[in-house]
């Protein structure tokens, strides 16, 4: 039985008014769950659309006040298809230097 739901990892930050650099930490963590994702053969996505709407997503989310989230990724399960395309293989197709 495959799981076909995306999942949606929501990074937030405590406190006051965020600036864009106020959680920065936070995106080398996400980038770290992105790569270790596609490892296990998922598809993952980073997305900040949602700034244009902060404030409703913010609450659609039901954020406690005071915590702001800085990103979103969605994960999900990739087809079969592409998913045994995706498998990385070290130092195939590495760019000539």
């Amino acid at each position: 039985m495959g799981y076909e739901a995306p999942v949606w990892i929501v990074p937030c930050l405590e406190g006051g008014t965020p600036t864009r650099t106020s959680g920065s930490s936070i995106y080398p963590a996400v980038q770290n769950m992105l790569l270790a994702a596609r490892a296990l053969g998922l598809g993952a996505t980073l997305t900040t659309l949602y700034l244009q709407h902060e404030k409703e997503a913010e609450a659609a989310l039901g954020l406690p006040p005071g915590f702001h989230w800085m990103c979103a990724a969605k994960y999900s399960a990739a087809s079969s298809s592409r998913r045994n395309r995706s498998r990385l293989i070290p130092g195939a197709g590495s760019p000539a230097r």
